[in-house]
């Protein structure tokens, strides 16, 4: 439940998709940024947040998950090199959740 209410949450403000893409991952790194990924830092606290998201069970985060995956070359390359970011897309990694492909 608080991971619908977190997905809830985020998506009250601002379109939920984009161009067929999940927006919950990128609202939580670049929340307090309205240029997004291009606007270079990731947001501590929503690093934090789905970094802790994404350890949940597979079965409550699959929107959480489903977002991380839909993310642009160049989104994952600005999450990658900011120290927040980079965390949050290692607990992606070895989420469960997580299926290589």
């Amino acid at each position: 439940d608080a991971a619908k209410s977190l997905a809830r949450g985020l998506t009250a403000k601002m379109p939920a998709r984009k161009e067929g893409r999940s927006q919950l991952a990128p609202a939580l790194l670049w929340m307090n940024q309205h240029s997004g990924a291009s606007g270079g830092r990731c947001d501590v606290l929503g690093a934090a947040m789905l970094q802790t998201v994404l350890k949940f069970p597979p079965d409550v985060i699959p929107q959480f998950v489903e977002s991380v995956a839909s993310m642009t070359p160049a989104e994952t390359v600005s999450a990658a090199c900011d120290a927040g970011g980079s965390r949050a897309l290692e607990a992606f990694l070895g989420s469960p959740a997580h299926r290589p492909r």
